[in-house]
């Protein structure tokens, strides 16, 4: 059986198995795969039934896979269509990512980098921006021999190498396979979920203490006082040293608690503007013009502040595939793990900082 096209013009591609191996040798996402399949087999990228979808969501539509009704069950996926089976590892694949950046105030993957590297080795050398100067205000030459800011980009010394999280699954494919696909959809979603707590806290542990190389930990800097102040913030927060103003900051939720609370030392977070937002949508955003994020492993009197498009570059698994999609096509599931394989690496060390309580 080949790719054929159906009446709207999408391509129903004929896919077996290796699709994952295959994509992941190329170094390429499910999406990007079967986008570069569809393309070879005639799909017009302008064709306004599916010009909105990603590659896979135009495969589900083309195969007669109706995940967004109620009375959908798992095994009707299953059963679907010839391709069903083959496309539904990468159906939990992109709820389980969908997961990783839920939720409102607790530190989400993409709040960590705008950067992404894959590999298909396990392990990579990165790039980073060092600034060898204290002071970077562009000026003129003013004699033969002064000197201006020197600023280098260099592939760092040491390879950055993965590591994988993970969570082993303990139930079966039959029991899968009576869910309704909604249900199902937010399972998995809470497997990332849980993911992105244990990637995120690596995350918070490269900024501050680097990522093996040279250079690259934060040296914290600590509190006027033994009492965490307004004034405290204002000048971790004001102050970005060489250039790289800060974009995020994350405390402890019981720090975070202690600000929108503390008429004492805090009175300026008890404004309108900041708790109508946080009433309102469950956010703490624009005080300061930064995003206000917490984790459960934060240190309790300590405050992280960095520049997501500065500070870390992602590295993962050039696949991205976090199920074992072979296991999934075989019904056999139970005891297989949902695993991320995953490093960061840090771009420019001065683009974040930390600050914590006078001991």
């Amino acid at each position: 059986m080949a790719d054929t096209i159906t009446k709207e013009g999408l391509v129903k591609l004929e896919l077996d198995a290796g699709i994952y191996a295959d994509a992941k040798s190329e170094g390429m996402s499910m999406n990007e795969f079967l986008e570069q399949k569809e393309v070879k087999a005639g799909y017009d990228p302008a064709n306004p039934i599916g010009k909105d979808l990603t590659a896979f969501e135009r495969q589900l539509m083309a195969n007669d896979i109706p995940i967004g009704k109620a009375n959908f069950a798992v095994e009707d996926f299953i059963k679907a269509s010839p391709m069903s089976k083959v496309l539904f590892p990468e159906f939990i694949n992109q709820n389980i990512y969908l997961g990783m950046n839920s939720g409102k105030l607790d530190v989400k993957l993409d709040d960590t980098h705008s950067v992404k590297t894959r590999v298909s080795q396990g392990s990579a050398k990165s790039v980073a921006l060092d600034i060898n100067a204290s002071d970077l205000k562009a000026k003129a030459k003013s004699k033969e021999g002064s000197q201006f800011p020197r600023a280098v980009i260099a592939t760092k010394e040491n390879a950055i190498s993965t590591r994988k999280v993970g969570i082993e699954i303990d139930f079966t494919y039959d029991a899968l396979k009576r869910l309704q696909v909604l249900k199902a959809q937010h399972i998995f979603q809470v497997f990332g979920w849980n993911l992105s707590k244990q990637i995120t806290h690596r995350a918070l542990q490269v900024i501050k203490q680097g990522d093996g190389n040279a250079n690259t930990a934060i040296l914290p800097t600590e509190t006027a006082t033994s009492t965490w102040k307004y004034s405290d913030l204002v000048s971790l927060l004001l102050n970005p040293t060489k250039g790289a103003e800060f974009t995020h900051a994350v405390v402890h939720p019981a720090f975070l608690e202690k600000i929108l609370t503390d008429e004492t030392n805090f009175k300026q977070f008890q404004s309108v503007n900041v708790l109508e937002g946080f009433l309102k949508d469950g956010e703490v955003a624009g005080f300061f013009g930064i995003d206000w994020k917490t984790h459960q492993e934060m240190d309790a009197d300590s405050v992280i502040v960095w520049n997501k498009n500065l500070t870390l570059e992602l590295i993962e698994d050039a696949a991205g595939q976090l199920v074992e999609s072979d296991k999934f096509i075989r019904e056999q599931i139970q005891g297989s793990v949902i695993s991320y394989d995953f490093e960061f690496a840090k771009l420019f060390s001065n683009s974040c900082a930390q600050k914590n309580k006078k001991a």
